[in-house]
């Protein structure tokens, strides 16, 4: 069996873990000559040093959340942090995760048995700068980015698939290149060509930990029009208890102050995401809190 014939194996092998398979590409690339796919291949195997190193596939987008405190014992536990509550500069801060973490360190943070999410903290001075405009009357007391098992475990598919496709077209072109031999006509101009239209190319984007889902890119819901809010809900599969339930809590919460949501209806987005979190609907967390967000906010009026 040929070097390429090994990789293809173990790239369809899901007991192969990816930083194994990382390793004999490392050989690949040698015999290779070229230094891109050395350099990609060490980063994948050691971690990106720097951000402006790491590949989009690295890059995911998640929902933030906190923990806040009012007065008289009031407060509210895992409640989702809308992004038009930050500055937008910030925006990226707090919803886009980067894993610059080398393939055995990324694999290391989730286990079969566990399916649940992870936190990733904000920084503090985050917090403490933005803490007080998100829920009405309550103050930040903890952030955190929403890390989930299936994000993971999407970046190192993404890897292996890549792996999978480069040395397929690699072996169409060239099949003993893996032991180092290369004809003429298979100049290094050709192996990088194939090289970054297959690790760094165009492929599908990754949602962001979710399964199969309809996801709504158009939000249309009138100011104060509970029937275009509902229906816009009921388009994403919520059942009706519960969307009978954000409207009890929009009734006692008729207005919206500034961006802030009240304390009902932040309560019931968290409860929506949870929800995601554990498989009982059929969106992914991020996108569902942005999804509900936009649309609530359309509700009351308020940039979303």
């Amino acid at each position: 069996m040929t070097l390429l014939q090994e990789i293809q194996k173990d790239a369809v092998d899901s007991k192969v873990d990816v930083a194994t398979l990382l390793r004999k590409c490392k050989i690949l690339a040698v015999r290779l000559k070229n230094e891109d796919f050395k350099k990609w291949v060490q980063f994948e195997l050691d971690g990106y040093p720097s951000r402006d190193s790491i590949p989009d596939y690295r890059i995911i987008g998640t929902q933030s959340f906190g923990d806040f405190s009012g007065p008289f014992g009031s407060g509210m536990k895992n409640a989702p942090i809308p992004p038009m509550c930050v500055p937008k500069e910030m925006h990226n801060l707090i919803s886009k995760l980067v894993f610059p973490e080398g393939a055995a360190q990324l694999r290391s943070l989730i286990s079969e048995n566990d399916t649940s999410p992870l936190k990733k903290p904000w920084p503090q001075n985050i917090a403490v700068l933005v803490g007080e405009n998100i829920y009405d009357g309550l103050n930040l007391l903890q952030a955190w980015q929403l890390v989930t098992p299936a994000m993971i475990v999407g970046i190192l598919d993404t890897i292996r698939n890549r792996i999978l496709n480069f040395v397929l077209e690699i072996e169409s072109a060239a099949p003993d290149a893996g032991e180092g031999t290369l004809p003429p006509t298979f100049t290094p101009e050709k192996v990088g060509n194939v090289f970054h239209t297959n690790i760094y190319g165009n492929v599908a984007n990754l949602a962001a930990g979710g399964t199969d889902f309809k996801q709504e890119t158009t939000i249309t819901v009138a100011r104060e029009d509970w029937d275009s809010l509902c229906q816009y809900l009921m388009a994403l599969d919520i059942s009706p208890d519960d969307i009978q339930n954000l409207k009890e809590a929009i009734k006692k919460e008729p207005k919206a102050k500034s961006s802030r949501f009240g304390k009902g209806v932040g309560a019931w987005i968290g409860d929506m995401v949870s929800k995601s979190v554990q498989g009982l609907w059929k969106v992914s967390a991020p996108i569902a809190s942005t999804l509900l967000t936009k649309a609530i906010s359309q509700y009351y009026g308020l940039p979303s």
